[in-house]
C-alpha cells in the first residue's frame, strides 16, 4: 500500500512544513500554491514557489524543511477514511500489509507518523525509495515488499492514488486498486488501466 495520499492524508503536513521553512527564510509563498505544489515533493517545486535559488540556500531551505516535518509537521497528518477500520479488519484476518513508498526528502519520520496515528501496529514491512536502485514506477519496491512478506504477486493486491504506483504495481506482476482520493483525479489513474478503482479505502474489504 501506498504512504502519501492513500494510506496517510499527508497534504497539511508538507503544507505546515514547507509554510513555515519559507516564512523563516523570508520567502512569502501562498497556501493555496502549497497545496497545488505540494503533492510533489518539496525539493523538485520549490524554484518553481520563489524562482531560481542559489545551490546553498536551496539546500539550506529544504534541509529546514526537512527538520520542521521530522520534529512538528508530520503531527498535522491522519488516516484517510476508512483506513483504521480496513486496516484492522484485513489484519485481523492474517492480510499482511507492506508499505511502499517514494519518500525519498521524508523517509525518516515514516515510522513516527505510523506511530502517531496508532497505525504501526498493523504495518509487517515499511520500503521506502531509499531501499532499491529503481524506485516506482519500476517493480523493484514492490517485489522487494513481496519477498520480505513471503507472498507471492499472485496472492497480493496493491493499492495506490498515482500513476507510478499502478505502473510499479503491474510490473511485479501485481493487481493494482487505484484510490480516487489521494493526489490524482480519477481519470489520471483510469487512464493507466489499473485492475480496480475505489473511492473510499472500505471498499478493499470487497476485493480480498
Amino acid at each position: 500500500m501506498d504512504f502519501d495520499g492513500t494510506l496517510v492524508s499527508t497534504l497539511d503536513s508538507f503544507v505546515y512544513s514547507a509554510s513555515k521553512a519559507l516564512s523563516l527564510m523570508g520567502f512569502s509563498v501562498s497556501v493555496e500554491s502549497l497545496y497545488t505544489s505540494l503533492t510533489k515533493p518539496f525539493d523538485r517545486v520549490v524554484e518553481s514557489l520563489v524562482g531560481p535559488l542559489e545551490a546553498r540556500v536551496k539546500q539550506e531551505l529544504v534541509d529546514k524543511y526537512i527538520e520542521i516535518y521530522n520534529t512538528e509537521g508530520y503531527k498535522y497528518s491522519k488516516p484517510n477514511r476508512g483506513a483504521l477500520e480496513v486496516l484492522d479488519r484485513l489484519t485481523s484476518n492474517g492480510v499482511k500489509l507492506g508499505i511502499v513508498t517514494s519518500r525519498t526528502l521524508l523517509c525518516d519520520s515514516i515510522q513516527r507518523t505510523l506511530e502517531h496515528l496508532s497505525l504501526a501496529k498493523y504495518v509487517d514491512t515499511l520500503v521506502t525509495a531509499r531501499d532499491v536502485a529503481r524506485p516506482k514506477p519500476h517493480p523493484d519496491q514492490h517485489l522487494l515488499a513481496l519477498r520480505r512478506l513471503g507472498g507471492t504477486a499472485s496472492h497480493a493486491l496493491s493499492v495506490g492514488d498515482s500513476p507510478e504506483d499502478i505502473q510499479g504495481s503491474r510490473s511485479a506482476g501485481i493487481r493494482v486498486a487505484a484510490y480516487t482520493k489521494g493526489f490524482y483525479t480519477y481519470d489520471q489513474l483510469a487512464a493507466y488501466n489499473p485492475d480496480y478503482v475505489i473511492h473510499e479505502l472500505t471498499e478493499l474489504l470487497q476485493l480480498f
